[in-house]
């Protein structure tokens, strides 16, 4: 979870980027000091033609919060799954079939308590903040 003067930082960036093309170098600033900070940031201005402005992720380092009994291969699935992975292409980059992948998927989701991929993510990864 982010401190109250990073998030102070996070919406001074986002204000900066809601402002226009010059915004993004007025947002350098306090990202650079979240990053400075220990917090990961990621913009993501590939959004602005479907959400109509970037999107920022910001996760402090550590703020990934694995459910207790996770085996170590399924918290690479649990971290593909975050980064909205198929099956099939979690498979390829883990060297393990679509099957063995939906085995590793269910059985993460029943040590978590989730009935989805969805409710997974909004549980144990940092939240998406759009600008």
């Amino acid at each position: 979870m982010l401190s109250g003067e990073n998030k102070q930082l996070l919406a001074t960036a986002l204000a900066a980027l809601r402002s226009g093309d010059a915004g993004c170098w007025n947002a350098l600033a306090p990202l650079s000091q979240l990053s400075a900070d220990g917090t990961d940031i990621t913009v993501d201005f590939t959004t602005e033609q479907t959400l109509g402005s970037p999107l920022i992720i910001a996760r402090s380092s550590g703020a990934m919060r694995w459910p207790d009994g996770l085996t170590p291969r399924q918290r690479e699935v649990a971290l593909a799954v975050g980064q909205g992975l198929s099956n099939k292409q979690i498979g390829q980059r883990l060297g393990i079939t679509p099957a063995t992948v939906k085995d590793h998927v269910g059985a993460l989701l029943a040590v978590a308590g989730c009935s989805s991929r969805a409710e997974f993510i909004a549980a144990h990864h940092a939240p998406m903040i759009r600008a």
